[in-house]
């Protein structure tokens, strides 16, 4: 049997520096708890999620308005139309609730409906937010059409000793900024790196949410210590639903609960284990890792920074988080030659059920009845697939 967490047994290590002393108490004595106590119980019937799509964007390659460059996020707005953030556009591309194209917003450049380097899209009540890399967040409608652009700035949210860097949007379009402690030349040997998470609001408010372990590895032996992260890499996962935001550490079966307030509203365990890595998890790690826009150069490049990471024993718990509007669809590290394995919690962590998603696709985005995913052929080509999900 599994059980919800009916005391505080949550893994997060938060970080022990003095000059963290007072805020680490302080996030520490936030930590509240879901204090319903229950057991897992499958539900009767099989969710199958339709292994042929029913919407396919990509597929054509003689028309350019169907070709994809590089699909960094993909939303869906209540009228069935989807947008698909092409980080090689760059910008936001939107089609119709049967996938036929119908415009693409955006440019390289600093204008209304122009991006540089788009990395975060969300949809909020059909209003679609999109982040670049310099801090730009710029609202469109359903339409495609600029509603505003909003300027943020991250730079001082971070203490010394720490890198601020973009996390993402939450789903009330506020930012998720990571505070990623700087390791280069401090470290020897084996480390586990700590990074803060910050909710800030566009009006500049500030939530911390806590800090966390995340990503393991070891440095180079000899010459400068460059630190390497352990390939899979253990890394800090999130997402957002309509109500809350789930946190975890990838090597731990566990997920932490935030209001969109910032407020802890407790834990629960996932029902994921660790195994021994193997190489085919390797490769398959290392494909996405190079799955990059620019030259042959900075593949290689990549490719050989890749290549000195050292291998993990095993693998982590948790691969992937997605949040639908009162759910949490987990991906695990499960082999399946059929595609990945994902478990369905409720957002009070009731497991649900466990579904296969289709071979080669990695989810993007889930609904009740629907999931976005990416899929990509021997050649590499993406194509965005929609999915019928039946909960019978």
């Amino acid at each position: 049997m599994f059980f919800w967490v009916t005391k505080d047994s949550s893994p997060i290590a938060f970080s022990s520096k003095a000059r963290r002393g007072v805020l680490g108490l302080a996030v520490a004595l936030s930590v509240s708890v879901i204090c319903v106590q229950g057991t897992l119980v499958a539900q009767t019937g099989d969710w199958i999620v339709d292994p042929k799509p029913t919407v396919e964007i990509g597929a054509s390659p003689e028309d350019p308005r169907d070709q994809l460059g590089l699909v960094g996020a993909v939303g869906r707005l209540s009228s069935g139309r989807i947008v698909i953030l092409d980080g090689l556009m760059p910008g936001v591309r939107l089609y119709g609730e049967d996938g036929g194209h119908m415009r693409d917003i955006g440019a390289s450049g600093d204008g209304p409906g122009e991006f540089r380097e788009p990395i975060a899209l969300t949809v909020v009540r059909d209003t679609v937010f999109v982040l670049d890399r310099v801090g730009r967040l710029t609202l469109l409608d359903s339409g495609g059409d600029v509603i505003r652009v909003n300027r943020l700035s991250i730079e001082e949210r971070c203490d010394d000793g720490y890198n601020a860097r973009f996390g993402g949007l939450v789903s009330d379009g506020s930012l998720l900024v990571r505070c990623e402690e700087r390791l280069f030349g401090r470290v020897r040997g084996e480390y586990r790196r700590t990074v803060g998470l910050l909710r800030v609001r566009v009006a500049g408010e500030v939530d911390t949410l806590g800090w966390f372990p995340a990503d393991t590895g070891r440095t180079d032996r000899s010459g400068v210590p460059v630190p390497r992260p352990y390939v899979p890499a253990s890394s800090l996962l999130w997402a957002a639903s309509d109500r809350y935001l789930f946190i975890a550490v990838a090597d731990v079966p566990r997920v932490r609960v935030f209001s969109l307030e910032g407020d802890s509203v407790g834990s629960f365990d996932v029902p994921a284990s660790r195994r021994a890595v193997t190489t085919e998890d390797v490769q398959d790690v290392t494909s996405n890792m190079l799955r990059i826009g620019g030259s042959e150069n900075d593949r290689r490049v990549v490719g050989e920074w890749v290549s000195g990471m050292p291998r993990a024993s095993r693998t982590p718990a948790l691969r992937t988080l997605r949040a639908s509007r009162d759910e949490l669809w987990v991906e695990t590290w499960d082999q399946s030659n059929g595609g990945s394995w994902w478990l369905v919690l409720g957002d009070d962590g009731r497991f649900k059920q466990r579904i296969l998603a289709p071979p080669d696709t990695g989810l993007l985005a889930v609904g009740t009845d629907w999931i976005l995913g990416l899929w990509r052929d021997a050649y590499g080509v993406e194509r965005v697939r929609l999915h019928a999900v039946r909960r019978d």
